[in-house]
């Protein structure tokens, strides 16, 4: 038997804490902790999601056509199984973890 995945109304910081950390793919991708690969338009599509934008601003934004972003959110929406705020939420903390994880730069010092 399949497991289900979780119910929308569960605890989104749950579900999304199972996705994370992320490992950022040079072309702009990523692939998430539970194996998943998102393409570059994928990050796209979540950012824009992120930022509360229509399909018709994200279309405008993106330089696609609204019926392409509504195909491109869908999909992530599928291949995730999030809602939209679900993936703002993801989005906001891959961000986070991105930031977090970047190595800080080495000062030199008189001395060496």
């Amino acid at each position: 038997m399949e497991p289900h995945p979780p119910p929308l109304d569960s605890d989104p910081a749950a579900v999304i804490a199972d996705m994370l950390p992320c490992q950022w793919v040079r072309d702009g991708g990523a692939v998430l902790a539970t194996g998943t690969l998102l393409t570059a338009r994928d990050v796209d599509v979540l950012a824009a999601v992120s930022h509360g934008l229509s399909n018709r601003e994200m279309a405008a934004q993106l330089h696609l056509a609204e019926s392409t972003v509504r195909s491109n959110v869908s999909q992530v929406r599928q291949k995730l199984d999030l809602n939209r705020i679900q993936l703002a939420l993801l989005w906001l903390q891959m961000r986070r973890t991105a930031q977090r994880d970047r190595p800080t730069p080495r000062h030199r010092t008189a001395a060496g």
